[in-house]
């Protein structure tokens, strides 16, 4: 079995803005299929490591955004 990384959805949504979608870890194939969007884009962020993933959470909570969990 492949190794799992861990990805944030950067959601672009026209009428909602900008937020991001905490995924945690997932396959590649799972996380990429949800890029799909019918509207918007949705784009993953792939990070290799748990303390990677927290680092750029911590840098999203710092800058202010909007995360959904």
């Amino acid at each position: 079995m492949k190794p799992k990384n861990f990805w944030i959805g950067e959601r672009r949504n026209p009428q909602l803005g900008t937020y991001y979608v905490l995924y945690g870890a997932r396959s590649i194939k799972e996380a990429k299929s949800h890029e799909k969007t019918v509207y918007g884009t949705n784009i993953m962020h792939k990070y290799p490591t748990k303390a990677a993933y927290d680092h750029a959470i911590a840098i999203l909570k710092d800058r202010g955004e909007r995360i959904h969990t």
